[in-house]
């Protein structure tokens, strides 16, 4: 059996057509960030599980300094292609979430992720989370559009527990801004919601 945190698993997907949690386009909560310019501004910018792009891509139309991580050599090579097609520049990186810390240490302004919490297994969030905090400079963002909120079993996509989640993540940053009135794709909505929170000033987690 093919687990989840195999780079095999997720090109499989991708080869089969399985990979229903793209939209084919930058999602909207997004595409509404970086337009209102409110809670992030053009800098250096990770995508978190970039998939085939189209966020990497809006940003760095936007003038985002752009890093591009995914695990599947499918999704990176998809989204190379897009890009070029684009004419924009991004840097595209095929690695593991958990090499963050080691790879990136405060590297990036913002980090930004959606679909990519609950494709990992929940007894690994922790050590996610503690990746995405290490990757970030001192007062950097981490936004999450988290999803799926409801009780499915198993996964990917994992369920994720809005309170338990929400518990663990300010036990690492400063917990910046919460929101469920968002501009959801129909088939999510009510399922999903925005979190965004703050790497310490000083580097050291909250």
């Amino acid at each position: 059996m093919i687990e989840v945190n195999s780079p095999v698993f997720w090109d499989k997907q991708y080869k089969n057509g399985n990979d229903r949690w793209n939209l084919n386009n930058a999602v909207p909560v997004f595409v509404q960030l970086l337009e209102e310019e409110k809670f992030i501004t053009p800098s250096k910018l990770l995508i978190l599980g970039s998939g085939k792009g189209y966020e990497a891509i809006f940003a760095a139309k936007k003038g985002y300094e752009v890093s591009a991580i995914d695990f599947s050599s499918e999704a990176i090579n998809f989204s190379k292609n897009l890009a070029k097609d684009n004419n924009v520049k991004i840097n595209f990186l095929q690695e593991d979430f958990f090499d963050l810390a080691s790879l990136h240490p405060g590297e990036f302004d913002y980090i930004f992720e959606y679909v990519s919490i609950c494709a990992v297994q929940p007894e690994k969030r922790k050590e996610l989370l503690e990746n995405i905090h290490a990757a970030l400079k001192p007062g950097g963002r981490f936004i999450s559009l988290l999803f799926p909120l409801n009780e499915r079993r198993g996964g990917p996509p994992f369920s994720i527990n809005l309170p338990e989640f929400y518990t663990m993540a300010k036990s690492i940053f400063k917990p910046s801004y919460f929101s469920r009135v968002i501009p959801s794709i129909k088939p999510r909505k009510n399922n999903e919601v925005l979190l965004i929170f703050t790497k310490g000033s000083n580097g050291k987690k909250s």
